[in-house]
């Protein structure tokens, strides 16, 4: 009798410090929890052909390190899909036609962008090797800007990028009009892979030069002088190290620039960054490219750097501080004066170019609906003597009617202002380019996913 009650005591005191030791543990260590506002737990049927009986104290690491490592592999090898699609209307002062990179200026609404992007990065600092890929497509009024001049994505359309290849004998003479048609591009398609704190990355792919880029990445609807003069994309390789404490050194070889695995002037570039940075508040990164390079319609030695600091002051405050600057001594000028009276045709009709550019931004958050910016540029050229200077200044702002920045309205009212060096040159405004100044109004609404 006693031997009952005292194995009964004993089976009741082990299911009441059971009960209570289950109740207390981790439920993300994988305990059930006995708590009645808990989620039920699914019950899986026991495989009897399975032994139920505990592992030894190795097989249990090893069953663990698995389960660590597998879902440590699960992690770096998430894609992720994400685009966005954005469209306005810009109204100028002076006629359909002016210079101003990237929009249409026909007073009609048009689709700037329809971009799509997917990437998986490469993880670095976690004492392994990992693998990453990066393609992005886009299509819209602004293919022009993000496709080659020659290669892969040449063709997939009538436009190019004018900015930097007016008149240029591999593509042919176009009108305005023609480099302002909708087109396909395919601004990256590479491939990457990292060791403990290197990346390696080889293909076609954005450059680490300048501030603005898509539509996404960029207060503005509109695009800053300096983005004429910041090679958009390249074709080529580059390696990342991040081992130190909040720097990042790159350095690569590239085949020219805005090109896609294809070059019209055997140009073989030399680039590098390096960024220097403290969280989220602070951003100084300095990039260049040297080397054989191509401008205007002709090849010759070139050299470009670019300077950005960034800075966030409390919650409502952020700045930007741009600073670009580089030198073009052509081969063989085309003697000939471009349709956009850009810095760029100073390049093409004399074979020469000495080029900086300052930009200013500051922007100011309201509340989870409104936020304000303005930008200000003064950009100078010279070539044999003679000098372009263009003033350029913006006021804008992103509007969020839901209060999340995937639905965004961008009005802006926009002024340039420019001085040409020749007198048979009146303006690079408005129809024919005679006018030296505009004011514009622009808009447009942008939704990413």
């Amino acid at each position: 009798m006693d031997v009952k009650r005292t194995f009964g005591r004993t089976l009741l005191l082990a299911a009441i410090f059971g009960a209570a030791s289950i109740t207390m543990a981790d439920e993300e260590s994988g305990f059930i929890s006995t708590d009645s506002s808990a989620a039920p737990a699914a019950v899986e049927a026991v495989d009897t052909d399975v032994p139920t009986a505990a592992p030894a104290e190795s097989a249990k690491s090893d069953v663990i390190a698995n389960i660590v490592h597998h879902d440590t592999i699960q992690a770096w090898d998430i894609i992720e899909l994400s685009g966005f699609v954005n469209g306005g209307a810009v109204l100028n002062t002076h006629g359909t036609y002016y210079n101003m990179v990237g929009c249409n200026s026909d007073r009609d609404f048009q689709l700037n962008t329809a971009y799509l992007r997917a990437v998986k990065q490469a993880q670095t600092g976690r004492g392994a090797l990992d693998w990453g890929f990066g393609v992005d497509t886009l299509f819209g009024s602004e293919g022009h800007l993000f496709r080659g001049y020659t290669g892969l994505d040449s063709d997939w359309g009538t436009g190019h990028r004018s900015a930097n290849y007016n008149d240029n004998p591999l593509v042919g003479e176009l009108s305005d009009r023609d480099r302002e048609n909708y087109a396909f591009a395919m601004p990256q398609l590479y491939g990457e892979f990292s060791v403990n704190n290197w990346k390696f990355k080889a293909g076609h792919f954005y450059g680490l030069m300048g501030y603005e880029g898509p539509g996404d990445k960029r207060f503005f609807y509109t695009y800053g002088r300096g983005f004429e003069m910041t090679p958009v994309t390249h074709t080529g390789a580059i390696a990342t190290f991040s081992g130190i404490q909040n720097l990042d050194l790159s350095v690569g070889w590239v085949m020219g620039e805005n090109n896609t695995f294809s070059r019209g002037y055997d140009e073989s570039l030399i680039t590098g960054a390096a960024r220097l940075y403290n969280g989220d508040w602070l951003s100084l990164k300095y990039a260049f490219v040297v080397g054989d390079g191509a401008m205007g319609g002709t090849s010759g030695d070139l050299f470009r750097n670019d300077v950005v600091l960034t800075a966030n002051y409390g919650n409502c405050w952020e700045t930007a501080f741009l600073f670009n600057a580089g030198k073009f001594e052509g081969e063989s000028p085309a003697g000939t004066w471009g349709s956009s009276a850009s810095l760029n045709d100073l390049a093409q009709m004399y074979g020469s170019l000495k080029y900086q550019t300052w930009g200013g931004f500051l922007y100011y958050t309201l509340n989870q609906n409104w936020k304000v910016g303005t930008r200000g540029e003064w950009q100078r050229g010279k070539a044999e003597g003679n000098a372009m200077e263009i003033l350029e200044f913006t006021v804008g702002a992103n509007w969020t009617p839901t209060g999340y920045d995937n639905f965004i309205v961008r009005p802006e009212i926009r002024y340039d202002k420019a001085l040409l060096p020749q007198d048979e040159y009146k303006g690079m405004f408005g129809n024919a380019l005679s006018h030296d100044d505009q004011f514009t109004l622009a808009c447009d609404v942008i939704y990413k996913f």
